[in-house]
């Protein structure tokens, strides 16, 4: 557990309100809209969280990373709720999940973002032209 001022990050999925979650990606967020809560179920019990709670304990902000451990990690689905912005909490969330001890010889870490470059760099992400060697598969399905 570590704490920001009057918060606390934990890595528990168990903390995460998942009525919340399901509600941000879907209907908030511009990555996720539409995704289903058993999809996020799903995507979040295969991941591993960061959760941000309040003094009451109530999630505030969260975020996942995909990984086996060593090799790769995907970060994604970094969300604070809109009355809890400003105070350090994304990159709390963050923090918590590319600096986490077990998760630090991580050859490779990616994500995608299409409005929060700066909070990134400030982990070492860059952007950058895929090279020919990178390729993705995407599907319509999910």
């Amino acid at each position: 557990m570590e704490r920001v001022g009057e918060y606390r990050i934990v890595g528990d999925l168990a903390a995460l309100d998942m009525d919340l979650a399901h509600r941000a990606m879907s209907h908030d967020s511009y990555w996720a809209r539409g995704r289903t809560r058993a999809d996020h179920d799903r995507a979040f019990a295969n991941s591993r969280v960061a959760v941000a709670l309040d003094a009451d304990g109530a999630t505030v902000a969260f975020a996942r990373a995909v990984t086996d451990g060593v090799t790769h990690a995907w970060l994604a689905d970094v969300w604070v709720e809109p009355d809890h912005r400003g105070r350090g909490l994304g990159t709390a969330v963050t923090a918590f999940l590319v600096e986490a001890p077990d998760l630090a010889e991580v050859r490779r870490w990616a994500l995608v973002t299409s409005d929060a470059q700066t909070l990134y760099e400030r982990f070492g992400f860059a952007a950058h032209e895929p090279p020919p060697t990178l390729m993705e598969r995407f599907s319509d399905t999910v």
